[in-house]
């Protein structure tokens, strides 16, 4: 979860979109409040892996930046959907990671 959060964070951050910080803010206070939830289950917390996410994505940016917004958008959402839709069934490790 922390890793899919903070690859939607660096999209964010580097497409100029209006109003983005606020996103921004709530996505860092996300990541906290998770890997806090990690450390009182106990569970070993990984170093996300490093990505060349922004690289591969400013070409498209270019290209369809509308689209890139609009699709950076909706699956932010559903990944928020699914982290609350699973948080209530947390019960090791596993399920949080």
């Amino acid at each position: 979860m922390d890793e899919t959060l903070e690859i939607f964070q660096k999209i964010l951050a580097n497409i100029p979109m209006e109003n983005v910080e606020q996103m921004l803010s709530d996505l860092e206070n996300l990541r906290s409040l998770l890997q806090l939830l990690n450390r009182i289950m106990g569970c070993i917390v990984t170093e996300p892996r490093q990505t060349n996410v922004i690289e591969n994505l400013k070409e498209q940016y270019e290209n369809a930046s509308y689209t890139m917004e609009k699709v950076t958008l909706e699956r932010l959402q559903k990944s928020l959907h699914s982290i609350m839709k699973h948080l209530d069934y947390i019960t090791d490790c596993q399920k949080v990671v």
